[in-house]
């Protein structure tokens, strides 16, 4: 960087850099409901919306992926607006009936420019794209998990966290004698009050018997990373 503004902590973090925009909060929707379900949201006027999740029960997980590409993240649509599905489940093992499912979601985009001027500091890049508003709800991005693995949450605070990459599994179990069971996992999240992380759940299980093979070779593609971004008081 040759000219221009960049803010660092005492940590050598960026927070702040002409160059590059920050993430800033769209919306916000808590959802409730009984068991295993499947969520299709919307971003509207969006130009990268990254989801977000927190405020889970324990045991809750959430697939975020795209209506027509399970393995992926948001659809851009001919409308102009994103669409992302979520299946939430209650437990791993997909064990989830009459169980509550609850979560709040955030959906983060590029600043808008639509904040009145009379205080605070905003930041434009070389060609007038604002990339920084101190009025606005800004992510505050705390750490990356990358793989399965968790992030403790401290004592008052709130954390979301979005997947950034996931990754697909299907495995072939003997359930005993000739009966065994296809299995799809993929990586989910989940967010408590003192924990937020990802995790393997269980898509979809069905019985194939007798297996004429024995066995059928684990299929493994995608490795699972999410980032992780401090809401408190938002």
């Amino acid at each position: 960087m040759s000219a221009g503004i960049r803010i660092i902590n005492d940590f050598g973090t960026i927070l702040i850099d002409d160059q590059s925009k920050v993430l800033t909060l769209r919306s916000t929707t808590d959802q409730t409901s009984r068991g295993t379900t499947t969520y299709d949201w919307t971003a509207f006027n969006s130009t990268y919306p990254q989801f977000f999740v927190s405020d889970c029960p324990t045991g809750v997980i959430v697939n975020p992926y795209t209506f027509t590409n399970a393995d992926a993240g948001w659809e851009s649509l001919a409308n102009g607006s994103y669409l992302l599905r979520l299946s939430v489940g209650v437990n791993n093992d997909g064990s989830s009936a009459g169980r509550l499912a609850r979560f709040r979601g955030w959906v983060f985009d590029e600043p808008l420019n639509t904040t009145p001027s009379t205080y605070g500091m905003k930041v434009f890049n070389s060609v007038g794209a604002l990339v920084f508003d101190a009025l606005q709800e800004n992510a505050r991005v705390v750490g990356v998990i990358d793989g399965y693995g968790s992030m403790a949450v401290p004592a008052g605070r709130t954390y979301a966290i979005g997947m950034l990459s996931r990754q697909h599994r299907q495995d072939n179990i003997n359930l005993g004698g000739s009966i065994y069971g296809n299995r799809v996992l993929r990586s989910g999240l989940y967010a408590t009050s003192t924990e937020v992380g990802i995790q393997e759940y269980v898509v979809s299980s069905f019985l194939t018997s007798p297996n004429p093979s024995g066995t059928n070779p684990t299929v493994t593609y995608g490795i699972p990373r999410a980032l992780v971004v401090d809401v408190t008081g938002y």
